[in-house]
């Protein structure tokens, strides 16, 4: 076995992690508080992934878990 398939074992896929852990969905934070009021982001948002590695059938990825106003 090599190393890439060694990695590979150590990180389960989505539907591995248990239900406890696992995110309800994506958050996509639109709103953001100027001047004492919550205000809707239009513009350009960073996209946040998990710092823990999914196993797909691409290989490890990191999973999309949302977007904040940049």
């Amino acid at each position: 076995m090599n190393f890439t398939d060694q990695l590979e074992k150590i990180f389960g896929t989505e539907d591995e992690i248990p239900a406890e852990f696992a995110l309800p969905g994506e958050v996509h934070q639109r709103t953001y508080l100027t001047n004492g009021e919550m205000a809707q982001w239009n513009g350009a948002v960073h996209e946040v992934y998990s710092p823990v590695c999914v196993r797909t059938a691409e290989g490890l990825k990191r999973k999309l878990i949302g977007t904040y106003p940049v």
